[in-house]
């Protein structure tokens, strides 16, 4: 799973649900470690992102594992469409979404405390920027 430059290998398409899936576990260590390959999940995150602005339901399902859908397309659509106006349109994390996030994850762990937690160190748009700049979506 290791290149040359001795960062993870990456998936290379932006409309993989995998990609969603190795961002789940990167965190400071992570992006210290790999700075590189972090920036290639940002990449990918926001050219997915903007390509979701513009694509049909139709164009979702087909990039959306079988497994997802739990044999209900309708529904996965439905779900969906009710969820696409939250989705960021340029990968960035707002203060106010950053909030809420903290809020409902306290909500269920007695370990957050949000008192105790310094939201601003607990993300960055930082590669969000970059990823605005280095990978603008082609011209249709």
């Amino acid at each position: 799973m290791g290149t040359t430059s001795g960062e993870p290998h990456m998936i290379e398409h932006y409309d993989d649900c995998h990609v969603a899936k190795q961002l789940e576990s990167v965190g400071p260590d992570f992006i210290r470690k790999y700075p590189n390959t972090a920036q290639a999940l940002t990449n990918a995150t926001v050219r997915a992102l903007q390509w979701m602005q513009d694509a049909t339901p139709q164009q979702i399902l087909a990039t959306v594992p079988e497994e997802y859908l739990l044999g209900d397309k309708a529904m996965y659509l439905f779900a969906y469409n009710n969820v696409r106006p939250a989705y960021s349109t340029d990968g960035y994390f707002s203060e106010a979404g950053a909030k809420t996030t903290l809020k409902a994850l306290a909500s269920f762990n007695p370990n957050i405390k949000p008192a105790e937690i310094n939201l601003a160190q607990t993300y960055t748009n930082e590669f969000a920027k970059k990823a605005g700049v280095r990978v603008p979506m082609e011209e249709k």
